[in-house]
């Protein structure tokens, strides 16, 4: 061996594809828990009943469907409290 092989350093590996996917996934993931939150929050102190039917018309759903039925039902479970609750447990 010569000493030029021997002092020869290795060339560097570059596994920044795999990080970057990484680090896409965690911002994405934390995009999306600080939209809930925010969005959560917006919703406080709103008619959620009257939101799912205005949602409904523009979406051109007939607001007397089964889906909006259900909608509607489950959206009268949800209080502020419990929306305050969500936002605030999104940004944690």
């Amino acid at each position: 061996m010569t000493e030029s092989s021997v002092n020869k350093p290795h060339p560097p590996r570059h596994h920044h594809g795999g990080l970057l996917l990484i680090a896409l996934y965690k911002f994405a993931h934390a995009a999306l828990f600080v939209a809930l939150g925010v969005s959560a929050l917006k919703l406080l102190h709103k008619d959620l009943d009257d939101l799912v039917v205005n949602l409904a018309v523009r979406l051109r759903f007939d607001p007397e469907s089964r889906l909006v039925d259900f909608l509607l039902e489950k959206a009268s479970l949800v209080s502020d409290p419990m929306l305050k609750r969500l936002g605030t447990a999104a940004f944690a």
